[in-house]
């Protein structure tokens, strides 16, 4: 039996609403979801469970964490995406 993560505890209609959303994904349908709340309700963990799952249906998960001080560079969260070890996919990200 899996560990409980307690940090998910109640989360239920969250999991279930993202794994919806990855069942989307796998289909080919784009998706976008917001995660709002208050500062140390779980938006992380919850957010590292969706990645997580995501990546045992065999997606590929690209994460990125854009702070306050990016704010004024343009592209910032892009930029981390393609970082050295997602370079191939900057082509097929922008067109030029």
């Amino acid at each position: 039996m899996p560990p409980i993560e307690l940090s998910l505890l109640e989360r239920d209609r969250e999991q279930a609403a993202l794994s919806a959303v990855i069942g989307e994904l796998r289909s080919g349908r784009p998706a976008v979801v917001t995660v709002t709340g208050e500062p140390g309700l779980g938006q992380n963990d919850l957010l590292r469970w969706a990645a997580e799952h995501a990546r045992e249906a065999g997606l590929r998960v690209l994460t990125a964490h854009a702070t306050p001080a990016e704010h004024e560079v343009r592209y910032g969260v892009v930029a981390q995406l393609l970082a050295a070890e997602n370079r191939a996919l900057a082509s097929r990200l922008f067109l030029t």
